[in-house]
């Protein structure tokens, strides 16, 4: 109960902190924003649009009553003012192509989801062990265990997150099928490591303006020749990186009973901010598997993840021959208009003078931004895009859900300052063209496979598609094989 209304104090203290935003606007009644009004700082925009996107998140995940709160109007004109621009829909990027997983390969995703959604609903229900920071007790024991057809989960530790906030809640379970057909797949059984994303709103402040801090001393990147020559230029988000650093005793603990259990393959996975820092620990643990885990097979399942890194090494872990004894799946699945993938500070940035253009105000960003140091490119300057709002309903390929087609209606974007370590897939609706799979006017899901590239590209700020809700519903539907179109699993 004490920790229900810890909660509900803290839950409150933002509510009003945001609304106190309001209160300060002196623009009137077309827009709540105080950062609609050139008399506030570039800082304190950036705080105050953050805090908006924590609050509405906090409303969706909690299962409260959204729409009647007035930060859902604002957001609207913010969503409303994305949705004409050219690259607020996936429908016309380059580097698409449909991802088309295997059976057995879903349901190691699934099972993935089903125990990183657990640790957010975990409970103890006994204590065995204190740790000697300021973590609370180590336990045994939920209230809520994964349940998935053909699917047994056994759990072997449950820590909750530390009194500072630093070390997030982390789940260790075992996934094993109970087909034989799908155990001939590689991914299970398995060790999944569950670790839990936003424990209260305050945290996305943190995530999204997190520093970048070197990665030397937690990657091992100079012992692969292939990284050598990036590796001094490779910094991580810093909140992120501090997560994953906590979490390390608890891991490696787990890792090295692996082999005697039989198992011998490490599925690290989280929503939110619990996959970037699973995303981190998969690259350390990776990295050290030739020389400290070579029986061990490490992936990666994440879900709504953050970017992380400042330089995109998904590749380059993808095909280094010295890994490829322990590389095992690494996939990053963004729900289309999913802001939080999206969103390092250069991109809420960006959606502040997007909000500002609506009402003809000069941008509030002006600096120069760096381009990623692996693409060979000059400085550019960070500029705000034409005010062109389109409304032609054009006939092309980009399909009726385009609201503006022109080249010209593009919000230009800055540079990413983090990048998603996996391979890029985004789950969308899509209107259905086939009568076979019911009615014209029905959704279907695609999952399609993009590059990083031109997923930075994309414009997005939606809040309701970052739920956990929205991943299972998709999740769910790539376990049934109803997706790109297809009806069910053909056998």
């Amino acid at each position: 109960m004490v920790r229900i209304g810890i909660r509900l104090f803290k839950k409150k203290k933002v509510q009003k902190s945001a609304q106190a935003s309001f209160a300060a606007s002196a623009v009137g009644p077309d827009s709540g924003f105080a950062f609609v009004n050139n008399s506030q700082g570039a800082s304190a925009a950036l705080n105050e649009l953050t805090i908006a996107f924590s609050t509405a998140l906090d409303y969706i995940e909690s299962g409260d009553d959204f729409d009647d709160h007035p930060l859902r109007t604002q957001l609207k004109v913010l969503e409303d003012a994305v949705g004409e621009y050219s690259n607020s829909a996936s429908d016309c990027s380059e580097g698409i192509s449909d991802w088309n997983g295997s059976k057995s390969t879903i349901m190691a995703i699934a099972a993935a989801f089903k125990c990183s959604a657990s640790v957010y609903k975990s409970q103890p229900t006994e204590a065995v062990a204190h740790d000697s920071d300021d973590r609370t007790s180590v336990y045994k024991g939920t209230h809520r265990k994964p349940q998935m057809d053909g699917i047994t989960f056994t759990e072997l530790e449950y820590a909750g997150p530390s009194l500072g906030g630093t070390s997030k809640a982390i789940n260790f379970w075992i996934a094993e099928s109970e087909s034989s057909a799908v155990s001939s797949y590689n991914l299970l059984p398995a060790l999944v490591i569950a670790i839990r994303g936003t424990e209260k709103p305050i945290d996305n402040m943190v995530n999204i303006n997190g520093r970048p801090a070197p990665v030397s001393g937690f990657l091992n990147l100079n012992s692969h020749p292939v990284l050598q020559s990036i590796a001094a230029g490779i910094s991580a988000h810093s909140g992120f990186l501090n997560s994953a650093r906590a979490l390390l005793p608890l891991v490696s603990k787990h890792l090295s009973k692996m082999s005697h259990r039989g198992v011998m393959n490490v599925i690290y996975t989280g929503h939110s901010a619990g996959g970037a820092v699973a995303s981190l620990l998969y690259q350390k643990f990776l990295l050290e598997a030739p020389s400290s885990y070579p029986n061990l097979k490490f992936s990666c399942i994440t879900f709504g993840s953050p970017p992380t890194l400042t330089v995109n090494i998904t590749k380059t872990l993808s095909t280094a021959a010295s890994l490829e004894a322990n590389r095992g799946l690494s996939v990053a699945f963004v729900n289309e208009f999913d802001v939080i993938p999206r969103a390092d500070q250069a991109y809420v940035r960006s959606l502040i003078d997007l909000y500002r253009s609506i009402y003809k105000l000069e941008p509030l960003m002006s600096d120069t931004i760096m381009r990623d140091q692996q693409v060979a490119e000059p400085i550019i300057k960070y500029e705000l895009p034409p005010l062109d709002f389109g409304n032609s309903d054009s006939d092309s390929d980009c399909g009726a859900d385009f609201k503006a087609s022109s080249p010209d209606s593009e919000w230009k974007l800055p540079l990413a300052e983090y990048h998603i370590i996996g391979e890029l897939v985004l789950l969308r609706n899509k209107r259905n063209a086939s009568t076979e799979m019911g009615p014209r006017t029905s959704r279907v899901l695609q999952a399609l496979s993009i590059s990083a590239r031109e997923y930075e590209k994309l414009l997005y700020c939606g809040i309701q598609t970052h739920s956990r809700t929205y991943y299972e519903d998709r999740v769910g539907l790539l376990l049934k094989g109803e997706f790109n179109y297809k009806k069910q699993w053909e056998d």
